[in-house]
């Protein structure tokens, strides 16, 4: 197999080997997806809100129909949590990277503070909601809330533990480094590759859109998953292929047109 097989909608990373020159056995990381231009940008956060305001706002309708002010409160706390949670979890804007001069040199693409200010408000939204729907059970619930408070106490507590279960690692520690001689990427479970520009690396595939898999020279093969970091398999592409095809902007690391020629990289 070559690199071509790149070019079809599903492939597995173990079979990948560049030029088929090597005969070491490559290791098999499972099923890779290849990388499109706009990896569906937003779709998931837009409809994980939606869905969240919908329950929302029909949970808030039954507490005014029964006269349920606790129930209707809690509905709210329950969208709010949605949308939060789904801005969190899923969400790939802008405001949530930081893009900032290293002081040894180079350029660094780190997760912003909004990441775990998000995080933290998605879990304080849905104890807040839980207590809420528990305080309209223990005040006498009409039957239809007190039939619908564990439905919506089940999915508040699904949502706290997905916006809870990074809160206690350290998203700093998941970044992309642009050097002059070459990329830095450090993502989860301590896993880091230091790649030369020289070895040509680019983004071969994605796993639903948080796991990389990058080919670096002839047959090495580089699987990196993020937790914090919120940057698109198609932007990442886009960024080590800029800085292959621009050598003048890898002289420019060192000066503040490197965070401009960054953000350009990323498509930003």
């Amino acid at each position: 197999m070559n690199g071509d097989v790149v070019n079809e909608r599903e492939f597995s990373a173990g079979a990948y080997a560049g030029g088929g020159a090597s005969s070491r056995p490559t290791p098999n990381y499972g099923t890779f997806y290849a990388v499109y231009p706009t990896d569906r940008r937003g779709s998931s956060v837009g409809t994980a809100s939606l869905i969240g305001i919908l329950i929302g706002v029909l949970f808030a309708a039954m507490g005014v129909l029964v006269r349920d002010s606790y129930f209707v409160a809690a509905s709210i706390m329950f969208a709010v949590s949605c949308v939060v949670g789904a801005r969190a979890d899923s969400g790939w804007s802008r405001r949530l990277v930081t893009v900032a001069l290293e002081p040894h040199g180079g350029v660094s693409v780190r997760p912003s503070a909004l990441v775990t200010v998000l995080r933290v408000a998605t879990v304080v939204t849905a104890v807040v909601g839980l207590v809420l729907f528990g305080l309209s059970l223990l005040s006498g619930a009409a039957a239809l809330s007190a039939r619908m408070a564990p439905i919506a106490c089940s999915a508040l507590i699904a949502i706290a533990t997905v916006g809870g279960r990074h809160m206690f690692t350290s998203p700093k520690r998941e970044c992309m480094v642009i050097g002059e001689k070459g990329v830095l990427l450090c993502g989860k479970d301590n896993v880091s590759y230091a790649i030369p520009w020289s070895d040509e690396p680019v983004v071969v595939g994605q796993r639903q859109r948080t796991t990389l898999l990058i080919k670096a020279g002839d047959d090495v093969e580089c699987p990196i998953s993020f937790d914090h970091l919120r940057v698109l398999p198609s932007r990442v592409k886009s960024l080590l292929a800029f800085y292959q095809r621009s050598p003048e902007a890898r002289e420019r690391l060192a000066s503040v047109e490197a965070v401009d020629d960054v953000l350009k990289g990323l498509g930003w």
